[in-house]
Parts: structure tokens; C-alpha cells; sequence
């Protein structure tokens, strides 16, 4: 599943601050590296890292 919202509500309950633009944008980025993301594990995910600017 990809979980956008997930993502950004665990960065922000962990207390990070999430970084915007002087428009008030939010950056983000995947990244999706060999093997985790191309190589399921034994329970059949891969993982795809969804990244956050903070500040």
C-alpha cells in the first residue's frame, strides 16, 4: 500500500516539524532502492522509502 498520509502523520507524531515552502508547499520525494524495492521480502513487501524535508 502507499501511504502517503501515513507517512507524513508518523513523521509529525514523532515531533518533526515538516519543512514548507514561502507558499506554504510541501517537498517530498520516493526513493526506491535496489534490492529493498525490487526484491520482496519473505512476506512478499518491498519497501519503498517516501521522504520528508524538515526542519
Amino acid at each position: 500500500m502507499h501511504d502517503t498520509s501515513g507517512c507524513r502523520a508518523a513523521v509529525e507524531n514523532m515531533g518533526m516539524e515538516i519543512w514548507r515552502d514561502e507558499r506554504g508547499g510541501v517537498w517530498s520525494f520516493e526513493n526506491c532502492l535496489c534490492p529493498r524495492y525490487t526484491t520482496p521480502d519473505n512476506k512478499g513487501n518491498i519497501i519503498m522509502d517516501y521522504c520528508y524535508f524538515v526542519v
